[in-house]
């Protein structure tokens, strides 16, 4: 992919690498747990070995919980065949290596953290990538501006307290406006 307006001069600056932009950083995803979080998360695992730590904002009660459901939803499931293929015995320590777990929700001010844990976590978040949302096309119409809307207002306003913390808004739902039929994406 190549970054240039003018589209006649191209230079190696200009490219585009995911590997590159993303060594070192320090990765803080919602929406962990769904369809195309937990891609996003083994993608991540597999594709970008020099990434940081994963920040991984999961719903829960408590810590244990949230940890629970890395388990169930996340390493367990087929998403992470290739990395279960490529670890073996050896999955859970490398997840647990590179993926912190934050217990938080969206839908809360600083995620329901403390506001020492959110000033920690923010000073140690480089890039959030918000891929939560709710997916369910008939919720009700509190629940869906509370997890859609202001959700994403919530993630916005934490992104501001990071001192490095950039945004990639993924949205799953509602994307294609009044139109019917296949949607193709040009260009």
């Amino acid at each position: 992919m190549t970054l240039d307006t003018n589209s006649q001069n191209h230079s190696a600056k200009d490219t585009l690498s995911v590997l590159e932009t993303l060594a070192g950083k320090r990765v803080l995803l919602t929406g962990g747990t769904g369809f195309l979080g937990k891609v996003v998360v083994a993608m991540l695992l597999h594709r970008v070995p020099d990434v940081g730590q994963i920040y991984l904002l999961i719903r829960g009660r408590d810590l244990p919980s949230a940890e629970a459901r890395l388990q169930k939803e996340l390493i367990e499931s087929p998403a992470f065949d290739i990395l279960r293929e490529q670890h073996s015995t050896g999955l859970e320590s490398f997840v647990h290596e590179r993926v912190t777990v934050i217990a938080g929700d969206v839908t809360e001010r600083d995620f329901g953290l403390s506001p020492a844990d959110a000033q920690t976590l923010a000073a140690q978040t480089d890039l959030i990538i918000n891929s939560a949302g709710l997916t369910n096309f008939n919720p009700s119409l509190d629940t869906a501006l509370q997890v859609n809307t202001l959700g994403v207002l919530n993630v916005a306003d934490f992104a501001l307290r990071c001192e490095t913390g950039r945004i990639l808004h993924v949205s799953t739902c509602y994307v294609a406006g009044n139109h019917d039929g296949h949607i193709y994406e040009d260009e």
